[in-house]
């Protein structure tokens, strides 16, 4: 939208660093935390179940993800005139642990848990001491995408004409697991999972910025929970499959 005032408070605005800058976007980025939810839509097993599993708490060994996440800012480009002025600010935006609900290794392990329970031949909790036990390492997550904040202004006379937009995306997500399964002391498998998801761009305008910009943190969370969830699919197939190839004695 287009729109008309006087010069100079318009002017002081747009050019004061506390409007458009890093620390009012990031405020704005990480007011709000989301769910990384979990759909069961996993087939349902109903064999009876003849062995137990106790899932223990994943790891998470990837200190990238930080606890703020990080919003890096490339060069301004600026293209200054005598009437017309136009500008570029590009930033790297990297969610963290406070824009998500839940504790990511609980999260992971109740998920793990109920997907076990949900479609396999095994039973699964936190809580047996005996028989099969599972441990996790989630050794990469990350959710992060460009935002850019395009302006202009011309001047004509006493009077401006201004106009503002921020695009965001397209974002990216990227999680690697690894698990070892043991029976006791006895490593009986182990592998390493990976999966990402990108985010459509958002380009379409919102009249309140700051829905814009919870929107792409919530879409930023949503592609990493997908991951989260994929990986968390493909351990449990992988180690029920093995269980039933080579069923304990």
């Amino acid at each position: 939208m287009i729109n008309k005032r006087s010069v100079l408070p318009i002017f002081l605005a747009l050019t004061s660093s506390s409007c458009f800058g890093p620390k009012v976007l990031y405020n704005g980025l990480t007011r709000h935390s989301y769910t990384l939810g979990y759909l069961h839509d996993s087939p349902l097993d109903r064999v009876a179940k003849s062995d137990t599993i106790r899932i223990n708490v994943p790891e998470v060994s990837d200190s990238s993800f930080t606890l703020c996440g990080t919003l890096l800012k490339e060069p301004t480009h600026v293209v200054p005139a005598i009437i017309y002025t136009g500008w570029k600010s590009t930033y790297h935006y990297s969610i963290g642990h406070n824009v998500i609900n839940e504790a990511v290794d609980v999260f992971t392990r109740a998920a793990l848990i109920d997907e076990f329970n949900r479609s396999t031949s095994l039973y699964a909790d936190s809580l047996h001491h005996f028989g099969y036990q599972l441990d996790i390492t989630i050794d990469r997550m990350e959710a992060s995408g460009p935002y850019d904040h395009y302006g202009e202004f011309l001047f004509l006379i006493f009077w401006l004409m201004y106009d503002t937009e921020d695009h965001a995306g397209p974002g990216s997500a990227y999680s690697r697991l690894s698990y070892v399964l043991k029976n006791g002391d006895q490593v009986l498998s182990k592998g390493s999972v990976e999966n990402e998801a990108v985010t459509a761009p958002l380009k379409k305008r919102i009249r309140k910025l700051m829905d814009y910009r919870r929107l792409y943190t919530s879409q930023l969370t949503e592609a990493l929970s997908f991951t989260l969830k994929a990986n968390i699919e493909s351990i449990v197939n992988e180690v029920n499959a093995y269980v039933i190839r080579n069923p304990v004695r």
